[in-house]
């Protein structure tokens, strides 16, 4: 039994001084910590824990978890090799080259990320995501049978899973990756020039998916309809809880904001407003921190808060134009107008359309309407597609029984930006102030082709229509402004006088 014993307890030392041995050859593989002075301070200490831990002991987790900590705060070399350890320490695990694969492809090294990809595809074929950027990468580089092939993969996959995820995170709304890959494969078939085909992938895509926006601009492409200012154009990329996890580690403003801005394009307001906060926590005096601290709380309607920020924001970079003209506008969103436009004059002092606009904004407020069309009109000489600059020269001549000259400024606001709605409502109610009622039901009807729910515009092409003594047309008119407003003073009260004719 001593003897055994005795094998034991050197086969245990003798694995534990291997282990040791091993430990370090690993741990010299290590990028080497940078001075502290080089990042964040926040993101500075998070990279020695981890640093610290992988080295104690060098594990394909601990090295892993170093790796997304650089990952996160923008060291991507560090974060490429540190990747590559943890891959060899454990080859069976798929993450970590999908990791090195979205990095690869961010610096545009399309080649290596696929072979990287394609590793985490084989290590673990149910998993969309990988999938979803091979076939990316082979849609972009022409390669359209295999894009498609890869595009049905993801529609076949399982839902992809998300890592653990900290406590606090709040959750992720987004478009299923089987839509995205449904995207995909209309944009191939696009590119092989069948429109019909495309059309109806899109359609079913918008019919599963109203809210995705990309979907809904490339049908209307094809169906060559209006652009709207919301079509979503901005292409948005699915939701990845597994980079979410390692954007959750980040303590660096510019990896934060990025995915703030994203989030924003998305419609996530939640995990937007988290990312903000976790940016103001690594850098509270950042000025682009600030700024973007304080369009969070505006979105969010808290003008009081988004006020406070602005104004930190001016005492981090004294006279910052942007910070002036968004600060003048959130003083006249609260109504503070005196304040709001002592702080637009300071804005004007650079040559710039927005804040010519917003202190016309606040001087026609005021009351003050021969000073607000000279702004107007000199954001207009600065910026000549100036639409609400144009569009609002016009409400202003129409309240003061001028409608000729508004007119002129709504056919303007339409020339420049034909996509805008509240254009061509307003050129409807200028029309028919002069009796112009055939040409202001074909302004109304322009009007709901670009925004169908504007109860407004249905409320204006029912006063048109009654007009030219077509009541019952007018009747559902007014009936559907109900529909979509159903406390809309103008159209009750029109359809109570359509009832007693």
């Amino acid at each position: 039994m001593i003897a055994v014993g005795t094998i034991i307890a050197a086969s245990a030392v003798a694995w534990l001084v291997s282990s040791i041995i091993v430990g370090r050859s690993v741990a010299g593989l290590l990028p080497p910590l940078a001075s502290p002075a080089a990042d964040f301070p926040l993101a500075a200490v998070a990279l020695a824990d981890a640093d610290a831990a992988a080295r104690r002991w060098p594990t394909a987790t601990s090295v892993g978890a170093l790796a997304m900590t650089y990952h996160a705060n923008l060291r991507p070399a560090d974060a490429m090799q540190a990747y590559a350890i943890a891959a060899a320490l454990d080859s069976a695990a798929w993450q970590w080259p999908y990791y090195r694969g979205l990095l690869l492809e961010e610096r545009g090294d399309q080649v290596r990320a696929t072979e990287e990809f394609a590793v985490a595809a084989r290590l673990a074929p149910d998993f969309g995501l990988a999938r979803f950027h091979l076939a990316e990468i082979a849609f972009k580089a022409g390669r359209l049978d295999e894009a498609r092939t890869g595009y049905l993969a993801v529609r076949a996959a399982a839902a992809t899973a998300g890592p653990p995820t900290a406590a606090d995170l709040p959750p992720r709304r987004g478009i299923p990756l089987g839509a995205y890959a449904s995207l995909g494969l209309a944009r191939v078939e696009l590119e092989l020039g069948d429109r019909a085909n495309a059309r109806e992938q899109l359609s079913a895509i918008v019919r599963a998916h109203p809210e995705f926006g990309s979907a809904h601009a490339l049908l209307g492409q094809l169906l060559d309809q209006p652009r709207t200012g919301d079509d979503g154009r901005a292409y948005v990329p699915p939701v990845d809880p597994w980079l979410d996890a390692v954007i959750a580690q980040s303590w660096h403003p510019e990896m934060l904001l990025k995915h703030a801005a994203m989030a924003t394009r998305s419609g996530n307001p939640a995990w937007r407003e988290w990312l903000v906060r976790r940016a103001l926590a690594a850098s509270p005096n950042g000025l682009d921190v600030l700024l973007e601290a304080a369009a969070t709380e505006r979105a969010a309607g808290r003008l009081d808060q988004a006020l406070r920020f602005l104004q930190q924001a001016e005492g981090a970079a004294p006279d910052d134009h942007h910070t002036l003209v968004e600060q003048g506008r959130t003083l006249s969103d609260l109504g503070r107008l005196p304040e709001a436009e002592a702080v637009l004059r300071r804005a004007i002092r650079v040559r710039d359309a927005t804040a010519e606009y917003n202190l016309a904004n606040v001087l026609d407020q005021l009351d003050r309407w021969d000073e607000a069309q000279e702004h107007y009109r000199r954001a207009i000489a600065i910026n000549p597609f100036h639409a609400r600059a144009m569009n609002n020269l016009g409400i202003g001549f129409s309240r003061r029984g001028q409608p000729q000259q508004a007119i002129t400024f709504y056919h303007r606001a339409i020339e420049v930006a034909p996509e805008v709605a509240d254009s061509y409502l307003n050129l409807s109610a200028a029309l028919g102030a002069i009796g112009r009622f055939s040409e202001a039901l074909a302004a109304t009807d322009l009007a709901i082709a670009r925004q169908p729910s504007a109860a407004n515009a249905h409320n204006n092409r029912g006063i048109a229509l009654a007009q030219l003594e077509r009541f019952a047309e007018a009747r559902s008119a007014f009936e559907t402004a109900l529909k979509w407003e159903p406390g809309h003073p103008d159209a009750r009260r029109n359809l109570a006088a359509l009832a007693m004719r």
